[in-house]
């Protein structure tokens, strides 16, 4: 009799009785170019395929939990939390047997009482499941190959799950319990949904790949690099010591749009917050939104402050690089303060919307999309995002503006799809730092309350291996006499950097914003145009870079072929107004 062979299996501790740990109901799975798979990950690669997984068991007993529908008999679903916690605990018991066995051949003197013993506790194990319901027992009993002992236990587990979770479906509890699932995908803050097969009519969006091995500069690039080559050819200051660098050009190109954004993106931000306390009547809510407008002209004021005080600093001010960058940390530890405190009112906005009429939600709910893109990008402006941390967390204010429309399905229990997949291949244009937020809600078919609700976020990335291209300026260091005066000569660069080759860089990369963002270190080729002859004739530069800080800091060697010169270099992408700030502060 096959039972017989259970001893070959297990490891199930608190089995009877314990109800099953709180879970999420769906599971985010990627598959990648690479066609790997991984499951609820942080982040993705910008490429991959996206497929929700509804756990109906998971539903099932935490709508129960909750008291969602008719109460359902306690004898099944406590028998579903075995079973599906045995379907965990299948490949332990694999490995625990495994173990065993390897560990008693080895001969060691205390083998046998130690293989005695485990092999004993996990037959305990099985048995157990298999004691408590004669039905799963029969299913490993018919299993077809005799020899596959796990195969078996799986197969028996599983198919005692599906007969339950049917049995609760059309049990009549949750006749008038409804469950949508959705996507979107946000670029910029701004949701556009996404099609999932069997849970929307949505269309698919227009095919966009995003290239992987694209030497070439983009279109946005080259006016970038033709803005740089212009900048330094027409700057007095093409001879410069890092001091000069820091409180010359980088400073005013900086302040410069710093104030560009207060214009128009706070302003933005604040004329709709106006604009929702002039129709408003929630009390409560008109509290909050005046302390958030309050909190924000504290902050443009600061800005400006810093502002003027950066601006004020020229070739004849008195300048020590410890001084500045002691004073530069000060400063961004204040804003860093002021923007915290903006979340906080921010979030206090969120938490009484629910309370407030469907109107009023719609008001608050664009005002606080506007937030989450507005003052984050000015946030991620002043510091990037991966280090103020200010976006991160406002960026879920945006999700309350996701509300489902009329063309994604609402599905009773027995009809929602196991799987639902969507390829972002055809979700149209997309950039690094893009996020796709997935939303399941469930509500009562006939009062239209809404009953419970679970949120996905991931943040999309190039992960795998790929080419990237940058551009900047470098300080030129010649090994050698040239013409130049000073230690260092301006110069823009282009940079073909090897990112996402090792597979633990993309392991991390999956679970972490940072080694996208800001702790990543990138190897490649470097090309670059200095004048070491003080001729105007721009001379040609190839050698290799190391970049990190989101390749905001390079370093390398480099050959002057016309010129004859080796030289060293630092690298930074300069904040010019056509160039990136920080996470999303740049021109798109």
């Amino acid at each position: 009799m096959r039972r017989l062979l259970l001893p070959c299996a297990i490891l199930f501790p608190v089995l009877l009785g314990s109800s099953a740990v709180a879970q999420s109901i769906l599971t985010i799975r990627e598959t990648d170019q690479n066609n790997k798979t991984y499951d609820n990950k942080n982040n993705a690669d910008i490429n991959s395929r996206l497929t929700i997984r509804f756990d109906r068991s998971a539903f099932i007993r935490k709508v129960n939990t909750a008291g969602i529908g008719n109460p359902l008999p306690e004898d099944a679903v406590s028998l579903l939390n075995v079973l599906y916690e045995g379907t965990r605990k299948v490949d332990i018991w694999a490995k625990g047997m495994e173990d065993a066995v390897r560990q008693h051949v080895r001969g060691d003197k205390n083998s046998l009482p130690a293989f005695l013993e485990k092999t004993s506790s996990i037959a305990q194990e099985i048995t157990t499941v298999f004691d408590r319901d004669p039905a799963t027992r029969d299913y490993f009993e018919a299993y077809d190959d005799v020899t596959d002992i796990w195969g078996g236990i799986t197969y028996a587990l599983n198919k005692r799950i599906a007969d339950l979770e049917k049995q609760l479906t059309d049990g009549g509890a949750y006749n008038d319990v409804r469950v949508q699932i959705g996507g979107w995908l946000m670029h910029n803050n701004q949701p556009s949904p996404l099609h999932f097969n069997g849970l929307d009519d949505n269309p698919q969006g227009e095919y966009y790949e995003v290239q992987r091995w694209k030497f070439t500069l983009s279109d946005a690039q080259l006016s970038q690099l033709e803005d740089i080559q212009k900048w330094v050819k027409s700057s007095q200051q093409r001879e410069m010591n890092v001091n000069e660098i820091l409180r010359g050009e980088y400073v005013r190109q900086f302040t410069d749009i710093l104030q560009q954004r207060l214009k128009a993106d706070y302003e933005d931000f604040r004329k709709e917050g106006e604009k929702v306390l002039s129709t408003l009547q929630d009390e409560q809510i008109i509290t909050d939104i005046q302390q958030a407008l309050a909190q924000g002209e504290l902050i443009k004021s600061l800005l400006n402050e810093k502002v003027k005080y950066y601006q004020a600093l020229d070739n004849t001010s008195k300048f020590e690089l410890s001084g500045f960058m002691s004073r530069l940390q000060s400063d961004v530890t204040s804003i860093n303060g002021e923007f915290t405190k903006m979340k906080g009112l921010l979030t206090a906005i969120k938490t009484d919307i629910p309370a407030a009429s469907a109107a009023v939600q719609t008001q608050c709910a664009n005002l606080l999309s506007l937030a989450s893109g507005k003052v984050t990008a000015l946030a991620d402006m002043v510091i990037p995002d991966d280090v103020l941390q200010f976006g991160k967390e406002e960026r879920k204010l945006a999700e309350l503006a996701l509300r489902f429309s009329d063309k994604v399905f609402s599905l009773a229990l027995g009809n929602i799809p196991s799987e639902a997949t969507t390829d972002l291949l055809y979700s149209g244009y997309r950039e690094s730092g893009d996020r796709v937020v997935i939303k399941m809600q469930v509500t009562n078919g006939s009062s239209k309350r809404n009953l419970m609700e679970e949120t996905h976020s991931l943040t999309l990335y190039r992960i795998l291996a790929h080419i990237e291209a940058t551009v900047g300026v470098i300080f030129a260091h010649p090994l050698k006499t040239t013409k130049i005066e000073k230690d260092v000569q301006m110069a823009p660069y282009y940079n073909v950097l090897f990112k996402g080759i090792l597979g633990m860089s993309q392991k991390w990369k999956r679970n972490s914003s940072l080694p996208n963002n800001l702790l990543d270190l990138n190897f490649g080729l470097h090309v670059s145009s200095p004048d070491f002859d003080k001729d105007d004739v721009p001379e040609l530069g190839l050698g290799v870079v190391a970049s990190t800080l989101h390749d905001y800091l390079q370093v390398g060697w480099a050959y002057n072929l016309f010129y004859g010169a080796h030289y060293v270099f630092v690298g930074f992408r300069l904040p010019i107004p056509t160039m990136s700030l920080g996470g999303n502060a740049g021109a798109r």
